[in-house]
């Protein structure tokens, strides 16, 4: 497979484009519950901002990447990785995304729940809010999803060209076939 660095470039930003667009659209059920009517406003057009600039990366990813390149630094990229391996790649740098954002989310939550539970042995009376329990079990959700991810990569991969008709493709090397008998 040929690309250049400025290919790449433009495909990671438009992926930022794409998770930026997703985190403003997330966060949007929080943003409508707002009941001061001047903070919505305000965060309403950040909102909208970030969705321009969304869709701006997303349909000229080309003038970010010219900034971050020089001339000279526009090499071609070559490598043995075909289309498939490139989506097994992608399958399981996601699940790591996952993995990662899961285990992060899943210490900083249960460290919370840890201290509510202190200060309820202090405070008797003290209930544990839902949303503590929400966040951990999207924590839990997500680690498992990024693991699945990452090791269920290749299958992935299998199952999508099986969705889009294409049988998927095995190398076999003369050597396998070495001991094998015809059947009669």
């Amino acid at each position: 497979m040929k690309t250049t660095l400025h290919a790449v470039l433009c495909i990671v930003i438009r992926l930022g484009a794409v998770l930026l667009a997703v985190e403003v659209f997330a966060a949007l059920p929080a943003l409508l519950g707002m009941r001061d009517r001047a903070f919505f406003a305000m965060e309403l057009g950040f909102a909208a901002l970030a969705l321009l600039l969304a869709v701006v990366l997303w349909l000229r990813p080309g003038w970010l990447a010219r900034c971050a390149l020089r001339a000279s630094d526009d090499l071609p990229l070559e490598g043995g990785i075909d289309a498939d391996g490139l989506q097994r790649i992608a399958f399981a740098t996601l699940g790591a995304w996952f993995l990662i954002e899961g285990l992060a989310d899943a210490i900083s939550t249960g460290a919370a729940l840890w201290q509510l539970h202190v200060m309820r042995d202090r405070y008797p009376g003290m209930q544990l809010p839902t949303g503590q329990w929400g966040g951990l079990i999207r924590a839990v959700v997500s680690l498992v999803a990024g693991a699945a991810l990452m090791l269920g990569s290749q299958g992935l991969a299998v199952l999508l060209q099986r969705l889009r008709g294409r049988a998927p493709v095995q190398v076999v090397s003369p050597d396998d076939h070495a001991g094998m008998t015809p059947r009669g």
